[in-house]
């Protein structure tokens, strides 16, 4: 059962160094750079929701 645990951690950890080894020299696929996009239009969509809230409360309602 360790056995098991031991190989997923070392793929998940040969995984991230390739990832961030691709990162620092540059090479950035295209639907990662769709992601972070998206998710960057989705915080600032949400942060705009709870501002709005926000100011629901303050003023009583």
């Amino acid at each position: 059962m360790a056995l098991w645990l031991i190989v997923l951690l070392a793929l998940v950890a040969l995984g991230l160094a390739a990832f961030f080894a691709l990162r620092v020299l540059g090479l950035d696929p295209e639907w990662l750079a769709q992601s972070r996009h998206a998710l960057g239009e989705a915080r600032y969509r949400a942060r705009g929701v709870l501002a709005e809230f926000g100011d629901w409360l303050r003023l009583g309602r």
